[in-house]
């Protein structure tokens, strides 16, 4: 694959296009497609003995499924539905993350995949599962929260990389996703958005929600969740030394991301 960039690029409009519905886009945004998760796609099925096609489907079908445990964690709590838009728009999230969920399903039937369908169907449970715990936030420290979050955020690529028996990589997929999503979790913190874990992490350590925090218990907050960042990062590096070959094109990519992530801790290190 001599670009990955324009691979990518073309997967996540092969993507959108499959997720594309009339009804649904005009009252619906665009779905979003996770870019770490589709880089890591890529990168494990690169060497494996597929067809163009087969691979483009399989990639987009998990991504597919993946957009469809999102949207339905977009869902309006039944308390906030009061009028007959609020209805319209909660019936449609739920039809929408319905319908990628059966588009996955249709496209691995139509290659005969049964055992990623298989496979999808335990990380989807597990996810499932995760969220369930999640959502009660009753973590004994904050390695327990972590833990339920990265089962989420890896679940689905780690049962690819099974299928295809890269079961090897498993631990460098937990870490390098749960890293991502906590780079992303902390902009939209310090963006002063919703931020799932930011909450979690602010009712476990001060046993109050992120919008009661007081300035220097947010700086807490931060301070601990770059020190998590910081050794994800390093857990990840030595993941790719024991589980990859440094010659190869797998542990190149997989070296430039890292060391892309790592010049954007350096540059909030030095804003913040």
């Amino acid at each position: 694959m001599d670009n990955i960039n324009v691979y990518k690029k073309h997967l996540h409009n092969y993507i959108l296009s499959l997720a594309s519905h009339p009804y649904v886009r005009r009252y619906l945004s665009e779905p979003i497609v996770d870019d770490e998760k589709l880089h890591l796609l890529i990168l494990l099925l690169n060497d494996i003995d597929l067809t163009d096609q087969e691979r483009d489907q399989i990639i987009a079908a998990t991504m597919l499924v993946q957009i469809a445990l999102d949207i339905h964690d977009h869902i309006p709590a039944s308390t906030t539905i009061n009028d007959g838009e609020s209805l319209q728009e909660h019936q449609l999230t739920v039809l929408a993350g319905d319908y990628y969920s059966g588009l996955y399903y249709y496209i691995l039937s139509k290659l005969e995949r049964i055992e990623l369908i298989r496979l999808l169907a335990e990380g989807i449970k597990d996810i499932n599962e995760q969220k369930m715990i999640l959502q009660q936030s009753h973590f004994e420290d904050e390695e327990a929260l972590y833990s339920v979050v990265l089962t989420i955020q890896s679940s689905l690529v780690v049962k690819v990389a099974e299928c295809f028996s890269k079961s090897q990589f498993r631990e460098f997929i937990e870490q390098y996703l749960l890293m991502c999503t906590l780079v992303k979790q902390r902009e939209h913190f310090i963006a002063q958005e919703d931020s799932f874990l930011f909450d979690s992490l602010s009712c476990l350590i001060f046993n109050k929600p992120v919008k009661d925090l007081v300035e220097h218990e947010s700086n807490e907050l931060l301070l601990s969740a770059g020190k998590k960042i910081a050794w994800l990062h390093s857990a990840c590096s030595q993941s790719l030394l024991t589980s990859f070959s440094p010659n190869s094109s797998l542990y190149r990519s997989l070296q430039a991301a890292l060391t892309e992530n790592e010049l954007k801790e350096s540059s909030y290190a030095e804003e913040g």
